[in-house]
């Protein structure tokens, strides 16, 4: 009686044929849809992305339009494609800011090199004219 006991037990716990089959199928579907879905994605995007750091910390590149276009010049022929260009720094904005203004009363970092300026719009524009966004 202890045997058939232990028998009974012992097969309960093993899974049936068609839950086990069932699950396979599961598991294969589950592995071809990664597979399909990481081909799809890798076709979508198939461009790499490099892209550079604007900054006004120790660089002179964004306090002159020249040195701005000329930077961005550079950077397309060096193959760069994205540009991330700093828009608050020390405290202040690096572009005329209604919001800097409201908060902190100034709109516009008070560097020499920055003022009259909108730094952010002159590299959206030469960006576009670059392709990059």
């Amino acid at each position: 009686m202890a045997i058939r006991l232990i028998e009974k037990q012992s097969a309960t716990k093993i899974m049936k044929p068609a839950k086990f089959s069932r699950a396979i199928i599961i598991f294969l579907v589950g592995l071809i849809s990664i597979f399909f879905l990481s081909n799809v994605s890798a076709q979508v995007n198939n461009s790499e992305i490099r892209g550079v750091w604007l900054t006004n910390v120790d660089s002179e590149v964004l306090y002159s339009k020249q040195e701005t276009s000329r930077a961005i010049k550079r950077l397309k022929k060096l193959n760069f494609n994205t540009l991330y260009p700093t828009v608050w720094q020390g405290g202040y904005t690096l572009y005329p800011s209604q919001v800097a203004a409201k908060v902190t009363g100034v709109a516009l970092e008070p560097t020499e090199g920055l003022q009259s300026r909108d730094v952010l719009q002159e590299i959206i524009t030469q960006g576009h004219e670059r392709g990059w966004f």
